[in-house]
């Protein structure tokens, strides 16, 4: 059986066809079409954002050969940004994959369909429908996940919030699925891993499993951050309160990792870099340490702020206290860097 992917042959055996039993192989060959730019009509459509083609009359007409443009659907999902209509349609089909395939996903297909969904937010029915499937998925996940994997996991869940129980019960699960990662992390996935992390409070069990989990696999990084790690480790904390003890053994974590940048910061990252401690008490000898840090990697920056980025370093230290040192002078480094706004700074 053949079926032609725009200029390129894909094999299928009989046999797969007829069973419908994807094996790792399988779906690495699809992952490789993909990154080459190899799609079907379906995929090209995905791409575009015109998901007419995907009428559920046209589905059920595709029959066995062609279930390889389900399977490439999974790929076609890093195009898609959050339109109602199309993830709904892209849930349909995936519904269909799910219950129609039961054997064990890859964990580099995992990977993908997870990083497919960074530009998703889970405050519609429609992303929350698609998470029911990710839990699924994840599920029937056996193999153990890459440092790669991991950081791509975590990076898809950017935008999504703690509040949501579908989204809880598939923390619970990446955590277990974490646990299996054995390889070092790389200053690009500790950025990844914490950025994923941005729509989370420490206000839910689910969360603190995984700050657990994700302590362990940060410690495994001996490569120096770049200013662009440090921004998204910061950005990954906002939500995060220092009143919890699986907060402050991060903390540690993230101080150690934050010391080895070496590069200039510019405006915008002073800014960001600073919200992530809007929930963090000067109390704390954990936060006073990730404060020293960052106050001085703020003296790098070089850049006239604009009223926005002070307003940011302002919100993050609006639980801290100018009784402690550190605090008094962070505040004369926000001091020297406000002044070289040329923007009126009154409201």
């Amino acid at each position: 059986m053949f079926m032609k992917i725009v200029g390129l042959r894909c094999r299928l055996t009989r046999s797969t066809a007829a069973t419908g039993v994807w094996n790792a192989s399988h779906y690495n060959n699809l992952h490789s079409l993909y990154v080459n730019n190899y799609y079907t009509t379906a995929i090209s459509q995905i791409k575009t954002n015109d998901m007419r083609y995907f009428t559920t009359a046209k589905v059920n007409k595709l029959n066995d050969d062609d279930d390889v443009m389900k399977k490439m659907l999974i790929y076609g999902m890093k195009n898609i940004r959050y339109e109602k209509t199309s993830v709904l349609k892209l849930t349909r089909l995936l519904k269909d994959l799910v219950e129609e395939n039961k054997s064990p996903i890859p964990a580099r297909a995992l990977s993908n369909m997870f990083y497919a969904l960074k530009d998703m937010r889970s405050n519609g029915p429609e992303v929350l429908e698609l998470l029911k499937l990710m839990i699924v998925l994840s599920k029937n996940c056996n193999e153990p996940l890459s440092a790669q994997e991991v950081g791509k996991i975590m990076h898809g869940l950017n935008g999504m919030r703690s509040d949501k129980p579908e989204v809880l019960e598939l923390l619970q699960l990446l955590s277990g699925l974490l646990k299996t990662c054995d390889e070092p992390m790389s200053a690009q996935e500790v950025g990844n891993i914490m950025y994923g992390l941005n729509g989370m409070r420490s206000d839910k069990p689910e969360v603190l499993e995984l700050l657990k989990v994700l302590t362990v696999v940060l410690k495994t990084c001996n490569e120096p951050l770049s200013r662009q790690h440090v921004v998204n480790i910061m950005y990954g904390l906002k939500g995060m309160s220092s009143d919890i003890s699986e907060v402050l053994e991060l903390l540690k974590v993230l101080t150690k990792l934050a010391k080895t940048c070496t590069e200039d910061l510019n405006a915008q990252d002073v800014g960001i870099m600073f919200l992530g401690l809007q929930n963090m008490s000067s109390e704390k000898p954990e936060v006073i340490e990730l404060l020293k840090v960052l106050t001085k990697l703020a003296l790098t920056c070089r850049e006239d702020l604009l009223p926005k980025h002070v307003g940011m370093m302002f919100l993050g230290v609006k639980g801290m206290s100018s009784d402690q040192p550190e605090v008094r002078e962070f505040l004369k480094v926000l001091t020297k860097l406000a002044l070289t706004c040329s923007e009126d700074l009154s409201l």
